[in-house]
């Protein structure tokens, strides 16, 4: 039982001191147990005298354990950091080839993939308001011009899929959008303007 006169801390705030769940168990006493303070029916908190932590931290093999464990930490920090900027240098150096169509065909194709978007949204929703594809605005069909080029003529998709949960995945798509947003400018000078737009919203589908 707490005693009212000494002042305790739980694991969460050892472990924000740097305490393992190994330093704890080897170094530290049995906690004592307290009724939770917020949910009368939870499991009883476990708590440590903070005198006798602060004793046992100036102990010379908890220091040089923290010490260890600071040292893993910032070793492990750094080689986060290295593998975020080569997937960032990486995807600054990515070349996207894009696919060239006639322009005709890409109306027309950007037109049936919309509408085929729209009724697959309908079909899944009655109430789904389905669009009026062909009589969308220009700035609406360049944007999907744009879109319907990234995802069908270039291999942005797989590349961004390709990433999966490396460090820095984020930082390298929004790089790799940009990248291939200027390249299909280049190939689609009609739709560079629109490309450039789209720079704003990198993180956008």
């Amino acid at each position: 039982m707490a005693d009212d006169n000494k002042k305790y801390i739980c694991k969460t705030t050892l472990k924000s001191r740097g305490w393992t769940d190994k330093l704890i168990k080897t170094y530290l006493p049995e906690p004592i147990e307290s009724t939770n303070p917020h949910f009368k029916n939870a499991a009883p908190m476990l708590l440590w005298d903070l005198e006798t932590v602060e004793e046992v931290e100036k102990t010379p093999v908890i220091i040089e354990a923290m010490s260890k464990k600071e040292e893993r930490s910032a070793r492990a920090k750094a080689a986060s950091e290295t593998k975020k900027r080569n997937h960032y240098e990486s995807a600054l150096e990515y070349d996207f080839k894009v696919r060239r169509i006639p322009l005709a065909q890409l109306r027309e194709d950007t037109i049936r993939e919309k509408e085929e978007q729209y009724a697959r949204q309908s079909w899944r929703d009655p109430d789904y308001d389905n669009c009026d594809v062909r009589g969308a605005d220009e700035d609406t069909m360049r944007r999907w011009e744009v879109n319907h080029i990234r995802h069908r003529l270039t291999s942005y998709d797989m590349v961004c899929y390709s990433l999966g949960k490396r460090i820095g995945k984020e930082e390298a798509r929004y790089i790799l959008k940009g990248r291939v947003l200027d390249q299909i400018a280049e190939a689609y000078p009609h739709l560079a303007e629109e490309c450039e737009r789209q720079k704003d919203g990198r993180f956008l589908p």
